[in-house]
């Protein structure tokens, strides 16, 4: 596994963006609380005390973050309708900016936006085409992955 790579702000802060959550997500996924703490520390080392706290206050807001929607989630129906996942989605953005305050946008923002995109299209599609959630869902990231896929290809 690759070692996280954190970055500082130009203000020496450590830089709250999608990455930096990837690493955290990453290193708390794959070890404990201590190799992962350990992990954190040897990242940040080069940045300063400063970022060493805010990766490490990051990591904690993170696990609470996960067992609070493990819990919330744990309710919801196995085969749930668009309106279900509209509402898981209002929930991790809820929860999401009670355990990362200000910096949730930066955290989340662009994949929130990506599903929300998803549940449109899939929404669309169901109305328009008959389909069901699952096959829908497909559908649209079908299209997205074509287009993700088109705009990455030069001319």
């Amino acid at each position: 596994m690759a070692p996280p790579v954190f970055r500082l702000t130009p203000q020496g802060r450590l830089l709250v963006d999608e990455q930096a959550r990837a690493d955290i997500e990453r290193v708390a996924a794959l070890h404990g609380r201590d190799e992962a703490l350990a992990r954190l520390d040897e990242a940040t080392q080069p940045l300063g005390e400063i970022a060493r706290r805010e990766a490490r206050v990051l990591y904690e807001q993170w696990v609470r973050y996960e067992q609070a929607l493990t819990t919330a989630l744990a309710s919801e129906p196995e085969r749930p309708s668009i309106e279900d996942a509209r509402r898981q989605l209002q929930l991790m953005q809820a929860l999401r900016t009670q355990h990362f305050g200000e910096h949730a946008g930066a955290l989340f923002g662009a994949e929130e936006a990506l599903q929300q995109r998803l549940l449109d299209d899939a929404e669309e599609a169901m109305r328009t085409g008959g389909l069901s959630l699952e096959e829908a869902i497909g559908q649209a990231q079908a299209r997205m992955a074509r287009e993700a896929e088109a705009a990455a290809t030069p001319p």
